[in-house]
């Protein structure tokens, strides 16, 4: 063998290792446990959770009203429990009015 053909030889097999080092270093960048892929799952990820951490919070808000509208108005808890619960005091007399349906 020619000295020139070893230099060409050697030189593929550099090649070739340096493009196989390559390939393994972008495929962990790409799908490694740190890699590209990962990052994307936990923007998704956090994205939801902000979402629902966005809803409690109005739900939160919509509870605390209702708190203060308990604590505020001694009208309340009676409009409630006559209206949702059906309560009236031993000496009422409650009348329950149904729609009719039209006459033809």
């Amino acid at each position: 063998m020619s000295m020139r053909y070893k230099k060409k030889a050697r030189l593929t097999l550099v090649y070739i290792i340096i493009g196989i080092e390559l390939t393994i270093t972008a495929t962990s960048f790409l799908f490694g446990p740190q890699g590209l892929r990962t990052l994307h799952n936990l923007k998704n990820e956090h994205d939801a959770l902000q979402q629902s951490l966005e809803a409690t919070t109005a739900e939160i808000k919509q509870l605390q009203a209702r708190i203060t509208q308990w604590q505020s108005s001694s009208f309340y808890p009676e409009q409630l429990a006559r209206e949702q619960l059906q309560m009236a005091y031993a000496d009422e007399i409650v009348y329950y009015v149904t729609k009719r349906e039209p006459e033809r």
